[in-house]
């Protein structure tokens, strides 16, 4: 019999996020906040520069599909 658990897909995380993951402790939340922070992408559909949660969500009720990694200067 199948298993009901949904399969998911396996992280991607750059070497400074698995720094991240390894403090200990009460930083780890920090860290890890501070890592996706200072993330940044930009919609496809309209140009908008924000943080990948606040991205996935202006996609969602936009409309808007595809997104670029926006690197620091």
């Amino acid at each position: 019999m199948p298993s009901a658990t949904p399969t998911r897909k396996p992280y991607r995380l750059s070497e400074a996020g698995l720094r991240a993951l390894r403090i200990s402790g009460a930083k780890t939340g920090k860290a890890v906040a501070a890592l996706n922070n200072s993330r940044r992408r930009r919609c496809d559909g309209c140009g908008m520069v924000t943080t990948p949660a606040a991205l996935g969500a202006h996609q969602k009720h936009s409309g808007h599909t595809g997104w670029t990694e926006v690197r620091a200067a």
